[in-house]
């Protein structure tokens, strides 16, 4: 079994969870591009505060729109820690493999379900956020006939 991954939930369990060579093989490249994706995010987010901060008197000059570097700043935020998420199972995912540890993978994978928990959550309150504005664009455009 040198080859395989074994994974029980208790030492007594007589029912074997094995991760064979290729679900492993897919492992170690989803950790590789999720790992290359987390760095973008973080270099993204990094870029994205920085440039709100520096090029936030030019947008306040042009605009009306005061805060826009806060703005900037919160959306940065926000995009953080799903990043996290998916760096952090990329690396445990990796250490996982390399120490053939089912505890460690199971951490990999609680990361890999917060990450998809937040971006669901994070569309579920975008496309709420799309529908309360058509809706009051609708019934604002009711208005002017």
């Amino acid at each position: 079994m040198n080859d395989e991954l074994e994974m029980l939930d208790s030492p007594n369990e007589l029912n074997k969870f094995v991760v064979s060579n290729i679900s492993i093989g897919f492992l170690k490249e989803t950790a590789k591009w999720a790992k290359l994706l987390s760095i973008i995010g973080f270099v993204s987010i990094g870029l994205f505060v920085v440039g709100g901060v520096v090029f936030s008197p030019f947008i306040s000059y042009y605009t009306s729109f005061t805060m826009s570097s806060a703005v900037f700043i919160i959306i940065g935020l926000i995009y953080f820690f799903p990043t996290l998420y998916l760096y952090k199972f990329s690396i445990r995912t990796k250490k996982a493999i390399n120490s053939r540890s089912s505890p460690e993978l199971e951490l990999a994978f609680e990361n890999l379900k917060s990450y998809y928990k937040f971006k669901g959550i994070f569309t579920i309150i975008s496309i709420t956020i799309y529908l309360i504005i058509f809706i009051l664009s609708v019934f604002s455009g009711a208005f002017y006939y």
